[in-house]
């Protein structure tokens, strides 16, 4: 048990013992061993918690996260210290987050992607086009993103999956397969 009082809503486990999931009210616990958690320092924007989302690791120090609005996390010592980064695109929530290296990571959350090739010092969007749905939301939402090898996938609702190439090129995606109601 996590020994918090709030819903966890994503997690990353670098290896069977270190690990960290995040969730409401800014919450962040790690383990290292695989089985006590410790709640790190809240996340928090003018004093008020963040509602993290999901939490992204390259290693048991360096880890990215994604909430509430434009702005992401990232800490290369384990969590002590959390550097506040706008990826410049208003939005309510975003949720998705992956990196390839240091360097190169992609955002998603509601019509966007945005990706950074600069450890996130800026950001840009990468062109979809997932407007003009024929269900009771005019869009779809991009939930989440990852990649495998050289194909990197978003997906989100109403079944939508959009598909990049080679990772490091930030190419934009394409309609790899959708499904309508």
């Amino acid at each position: 048990h996590s020994g918090v009082q709030t819903n966890l809503v994503g997690g990353y486990f670098v290896d069977e013992n270190t690990g960290y999931a995040v969730g409401g009210g800014g919450v962040i616990v790690k383990t290292t061993d695989g089985a006590r958690f410790e709640q790190l320092d809240l996340i928090t924007r003018n004093d008020i918690p963040v509602g993290l989302s999901e939490i992204y690791c390259l290693s048991a120090d360096e880890c990215w996260l994604t909430g509430g609005g434009e702005i992401v996390y990232h800490t290369t010592n384990g969590g002590e210290d959390w550097e506040e980064l706008d990826t410049g695109n208003t939005v309510a929530s975003l949720g998705g987050i992956y990196f390839v290296d240091e360097e190169k990571g992609w955002v998603a959350g509601q019509q966007t992607i945005r990706h950074t090739n600069d450890t996130g010092a800026t950001w840009a969007t990468d062109t979809t086009d997932i407007s003009g749905r024929t269900g009771l939301i005019p869009v779809a939402f991009v939930r989440d993103v990852h990649f495998a090898g050289n194909a990197g996938y978003a997906v989100g609702d109403e079944g939508l999956i959009l598909r990049y190439g080679e990772p490091t090129a930030c190419s934009a995606p394409r309609h790899h397969g959708r499904r309508r109601r």
